[in-house]
């Protein structure tokens, strides 16, 4: 899942107008834009996700594997297992 991500703006000029980009990046509407653009969830739950395709949708019964966090990046012992059990090393 493709995640929205805030683009640095520490330099804009007036100091207020990396704020105000990044609230209309941000919004509802923007979000399903991109959502559209992109074929993915938003992380905004009001946005709406009928134009998805079932498979795109996370069920929210399911646990998932966040890997596109930092902690994601350490292999951790279970994920070990199943990698050794797949490529034997």
């Amino acid at each position: 899942m493709t995640k929205p991500f805030p683009i640095r703006c520490d330099r804009a000029r007036p100091a207020n107008a990396a704020v105000v980009f990044i609230n209309w990046l941000l919004s509802k509407e923007r979000q399903l834009v991109w959502s559209k653009a992109v074929n993915a969830v938003s992380r905004r739950v009001d946005v709406p996700t009928d134009h998805l395709p079932k498979y795109a949708i996370p069920n929210p019964k399911t646990k998932y594997w966040d890997s596109d966090s930092e902690v994601a990046s350490v292999t951790i012992p279970e994920e070990e297992k199943v990698l050794t059990e797949i490529f034997g090393r």
